[in-house]
């Protein structure tokens, strides 16, 4: 599947080479686009913690984006998560800690936004996690665009593309993570306006709040872990709705 419109961006499946420049995208877009260095400065195992089990471990499942030949955005996902928390449980984690341990003790993470981080991350980042009935909502992606990708309706083009390969598997639902302000957050209003057009479409819901901004940045703004559930048919249209009003 590659899709190109007249705007010049093509969307097709991820390949091999594609891996380094997914990596570089995950890390610069990382904390609102501020980079993952805002929160950690390792940015080999904050990579590795968000994309090697896509690109290595279910590559099919990956879509990029490109403008000009150059990489400008992807999409990775899982299209069962329980899968894929083995394979972080098992195949992933296990070597990261072990980088991270001996980085630690060879003085690597010295600076104390680092510390602060790595501090939130083993006291509080699990506590602070929002549960989802994974059987009932099997499916995940994330996508991540450079801002020169921005305002050509490439979330909804990789998302759709993603969807549809779920409707090929035969999955049905799929659910969403996500770190957002308590109040004001756009993908939660994006959802609620489409809630009014399409009552009870979110099926399942919860939230925790989070203070990995407070702790690491010193940010006082409230944050919460927000666990959405969707029938894959009705994501489908909330997709449709969002670029044909939002551009998306």
């Amino acid at each position: 599947m590659s899709s190109e419109r007249d705007d010049g961006v093509l969307v097709r499946p991820y390949r091999p080479t594609d891996r380094d420049a997914v990596r570089d995208i995950c890390c610069r877009t990382a904390c609102r686009n501020l980079g993952c260095e805002e929160f950690f400065s390792d940015r080999e195992l904050f990579a590795d913690y968000f994309t090697r089990y896509y690109t290595d471990f279910e590559p099919e499942s990956a879509l990029v984006a490109e403008m000009n030949g150059r990489t400008v955005a992807y999409l990775t996902g899982a299209r069962d998560s329980r899968r894929f928390l083995r394979y972080m449980s098992f195949r992933i984690m296990p070597a990261l800690l072990g980088r991270l341990a001996w980085r630690w003790l060879l003085g690597r993470y010295r600076r104390s936004r680092d510390r602060r981080f790595l501090r939130w991350l083993f006291l509080k980042s699990w506590r602070e996690a929002v549960s989802v009935p994974l059987g009932r909502f099997p499916a995940h992606f994330h996508i991540n665009l450079l801002a020169e990708a921005s305002n050509r309706s490439l979330h909804s083009r990789m998302a759709r593309a993603f969807v549809e390969q779920l409707e090929r598997a035969g999955c049905t639902h799929l659910h969403a993570l996500l770190l957002e302000p308590r109040d004001g957050s756009v993908y939660q209003r994006l959802v609620a306006g489409y809630e009014r057009q399409r009552p009870g479409w979110i099926q399942y819901f919860r939230e925790k709040p989070t203070d990995v901004r407070r702790d690491v940045l010193g940010d006082p703004e409230p944050m919460v872990n927000r666990a959405y559930g969707f029938a894959l048919a009705d994501y489908s249209g909330f997709l449709e709705w969002l670029a044909r009003r939002y551009g998306l």
